[in-house]
C-alpha cells in the first residue's frame, strides 16, 4: 500500500489560547470577548451558525415578523442578523410611513464602531501610576433601518451599502397601505426554522407525481404569493389551507363524457349533485 499526503491550505482552525502566568495585553481581552474576530472562538460559532443554514458568509435575518398592518404604519417584532462580523439588533418598531409615499421600501445598515465612553484607569508611565481618563468602553454593532420612498409608481433604489428589508405599495398617496412583501428571506420568524425561498417559476408539471390532481396547475402556481413564497414552512401551510378549500372532486375525463368538477350537497335523507354551476340537481 503507498501514500501520498495532499497538500492543503487554509485547513486550519485557530483558537486563542493563553499561557498559565502570561501577561495580558489589551487585545488578548479583546480577542476572547469577540470584539477582535481573529483566534476568536465567538466568530468561530458564526460561521458553524451560516453554514448549518447553508448560508456562510452572508448575512441571516431572524426575527422581523409583521405583526400587523394598519392603513398607516407596519408593526415589526424585533429580529437579529447574524453577519460575520457580529450580531446585530432590532428592537421591534412601529413604522409609520411618510404621508406621500406611493412606493416605499425598508433599507437597513449594518455598522460597527466604538463607543460607550466611561472612566478608566490608565498607566503613566512617566508617573508609574494610573490616572483617569475618558475612553471607549464597547465595540457596538448597530442595525440602521430608514425609509427609501418615491411618490410616483417608479420604484425606490437601493441605496449603496444598505439592504433591502420589505417593501410597501398604496393604490394612491394618502389611501392605506395595500401591499406588504419581505424584499430579504428571513430565516426565522419566531416560528421556527425556515427553509428555502420558493422561487419564481419553480411549480412545474414535472415537479408533481402524475397520480397527483389538483385542478389547475396555474391557477395553484399564481396562488403563491406573498408570505406563501417566503419560506417552505409558509409554502407547507398554504398548500394544507388550499386542499382544505377545495369541497369538490373531478369527473373522469372520458370520450364522450362531461369532464369538470362534481359536488354533493344534503340535507337529511336527501342528496343533491351539481358540476361546477352551483345548479344542485337530484340524483336521478
Amino acid at each position: 500500500m503507498s501514500l501520498n499526503e495532499i497538500e492543503l491550505t487554509n485547513n486550519e482552525v485557530n483558537l486563542y489560547y493563553h499561557e498559565p502566568l502570561q501577561r495580558l495585553n489589551a487585545e488578548d481581552i479583546n480577542r476572547m470577548a469577540g470584539s477582535i474576530a481573529d483566534d476568536s472562538a465567538f466568530f468561530h460559532l458564526i460561521l458553524a451558525m451560516q453554514a448549518t443554514i447553508g448560508k456562510a458568509g452572508e448575512i441571516i435575518p431572524m426575527g422581523f415578523k409583521i405583526l400587523s398592518i394598519t392603513p398607516d404604519s407596519i408593526v415589526l417584532s424585533p429580529g437579529f442578523i447574524l453577519s460575520s462580523s457580529g450580531l446585530y439588533q432590532f428592537p421591534g418598531k412601529t413604522i409609520t410611513v411618510d404621508p406621500n409615499s406611493l412606493y416605499g421600501k425598508l433599507e437597513f445598515k449594518l455598522e460597527s464602531k466604538l463607543d460607550k465612553n466611561v472612566t478608566k484607569l490608565f498607566w503613566n508611565l512617566s508617573a508609574k501610576s494610573f490616572n483617569p481618563q475618558v475612553g471607549q468602553s464597547r465595540k457596538v454593532h448597530q442595525f440602521l433601518l430608514r425609509e427609501n420612498f418615491s411618490e410616483t409608481i417608479d420604484e425606490p433604489t437601493i441605496t449603496p451599502g444598505y439592504y433591502p428589508l420589505l417593501e410597501y405599495k398604496r393604490n394612491a398617496i394618502g389611501e392605506p397601505i395595500a401591499d406588504v412583501k419581505f424584499l430579504l428571506q428571513i430565516y426565522n420568524s419566531g416560528d421556527g426554522l425556515n427553509g428555502a425561498t420558493i422561487e419564481n417559476n419553480t411549480i412545474a408539471n414535472d415537479k408533481l407525481s402524475p397520480d397527483v390532481k389538483i385542478g389547475s396547475l396555474q391557477a395553484l402556481s399564481a396562488s403563491f404569493t406573498g408570505a406563501a413564497r417566503e419560506s417552505i414552512t409558509n409554502a407547507l401551510n398554504f398548500l394544507m389551507a388550499f386542499c382544505e378549500q377545495k369541497n369538490f372532486i373531478r369527473t373522469v375525463n372520458s370520450s364522450g363524457y362531461d369532464d369538470g368538477i362534481f359536488r354533493v350537497r344534503t340535507q337529511g335523507n336527501f342528496a343533491w349533485w351539481d358540476k361546477g354551476d352551483f345548479v344542485f340537481r337530484p340524483f336521478a
